[in-house]
Order: structure tokens, then sequence, then C-alpha cells
């Protein structure tokens, strides 16, 4: 299937908060409860090793639930707790706040909006990008990866889908399900998502419209390894593929780091 670099809505600067806030909120509950991205812990251990990183920085976090998930069993298979700092151009405060609680203060966040593409120096650590590479087109994903590389940062990059039809008719069944039923169930609990989901659906609605969008934006491992080669990464080692998760589903990633 060919790649589809169409609007989503949730990207435009003027979406409003509480609709985007609200989107992020279910994305972090199914994806932990799914647990999508349970064989991301072991890549992370091989790699974080390799490049001699032992803290994580997570850019484009969302609601958080991806980083909550991988880190929860990173520590289980390494006999050690991570620290993690998330970020995001548009951060869910309260969402953040309550990945932090849940955590015991491990992971952390960055209160101010932090850039993918200019991440401040002073923030350190293995980049992560879980389920938001997708939003950047050819261009803005260079500079992803370029910032990556002139920081000397390694950075993994995973989506749990592919660019299938399988995953597009996927989000089409699951998310009307999700919302509708669970939305009361999110935490932590916003009037504001309520409102949203059964009185005026706009959360919904725009989560179904950019899910599909989503499938479509992704990147496979080939054009992945294509934008690396845009980049002034000479001594970088790139890898990209898929791996398997317990729903028989497949993450899509791109790991880099300095040799």
């Amino acid at each position: 299937m060919r790649r589809y670099h169409l609007i989503e809505f949730e990207d435009l600067e003027k979406f409003p908060e509480k609709v985007r806030n609200g989107i992020t909120d279910y994305l972090r509950f199914f994806i932990s409860l799914i647990r999508l991205y349970s064989p991301v812990a072991e890549m992370l251990k091989e790699y974080m090793a390799k490049s001699g990183k032992t803290e994580i920085l997570d850019l484009c976090s969302g609601g958080g639930g991806a980083t909550m998930q991988v880190i929860s069993k990173l520590d289980r298979i390494t006999g050690r707790k991570h620290k993690v700092i998330q970020s995001d151009k548009f951060p869910n405060l309260e969402s953040l706040e309550y990945v932090k609680k849940k955590s015991g203060g491990r992971i952390e966040f960055c209160e101010k909006p932090v850039d993918a593409m200019n991440v401040p120096k002073e923030l350190d650590g293995f980049r992560t990008i879980f389920s938001s590479f997708h939003h950047f087109d050819k261009n803005s994903a260079v500079k992803v990866l370029q910032n990556a590389v002139d920081s000397n940062a390694p950075i993994g990059i995973f989506e749990a889908a592919e660019r299938k039809w399988l995953y597009i008719f996927g989000v089409l069944l699951s998310t009307p399900i999700f919302t509708f039923a669970c939305s009361l169930f999110f935490k932590p609990f916003k009037w504001s998502r309520v409102f949203y989901t059964y009185i005026i659906p706009l959360i919904p609605f725009f989560a179904l419209s950019d899910g599909i969008v989503s499938m479509l934006r992704i990147y496979n491992p080939e054009e992945l390894i294509e934008l690396t080669k845009l980049t002034t990464s000479k001594n970088y080692i790139w890898k990209s593929g898929t791996i398997k998760n317990k729903l028989g589903t497949k993450v899509t990633y791109l790991v880099g780091y300095h040799e």
C-alpha cells in the first residue's frame, strides 16, 4: 500500500486541547490494555547497552501509555530501575502527571513543549518515539533523525502497526467500541472527556478519523532506512524491521546509535 501523508486533525495547532487530550488518553488506555509494545523491552535492553545510555528520553509521549508498559518489562528483564523523561509538543499534563504518580516518580515529564526536531541539549538519554513518527512528513522525519545524530543521541522509533488494510480494519472496529465503552474508566477521570465522548462525540470521531490516517502514514522498514540515508550519519548504525507481539500483530521499528 502506498504511503499517504494526509492531515491528522490533532496535529493542528488550533485543535481543541481537551479533545486532543481525550484522544491521547484513549490511546494510552488502549496501548496499555492490549500491550502492543511488549516486545520492545528486549530491543531496548540490547541497544541501550550498546549505546551506553541508562536513561530514556521519550519524545511525542502523548498520554504516556507505551512508556509505562515498556519500562515495566525493561525493569524486570534487566533487574534495575530505569529513569524516564516524557515530553511532547502538546503535553497532556494531567495524564503525564498520572503516569508520574503511578510510576512512583521514576517517569518524569517536561511541562514545556518539546519539539522532536529540536530537542533541548539539556535533555539527555536514549530517545524513543512510540506511535508518533508517522506524524512527520519526509522532510520533518529526517530532521528528527538528524537532530539525534547532531546530539550523538541513540534513538528508537516504534509503531505498533504496519501500513496494511488489516490494521485499518482494526482501527475501524476497535475505536468506536473502546472510546464509547471505556471512556468513563480512563484515568485520570475528566469531565471534559465525558462531555466530548457522550454529549458531543468529538473524541470518538477524531480518534477514528485520525487513526485511519495514521495507518496510511506509517513508514515501512525500507522507507525508514531511506530516511536515514538523507542524514549525515556516517558513524551511525541503523537497523529497521518488524517484530511480533503476543497478539500476532507487528511493531515496525527503526533503531540508530553511534558506533
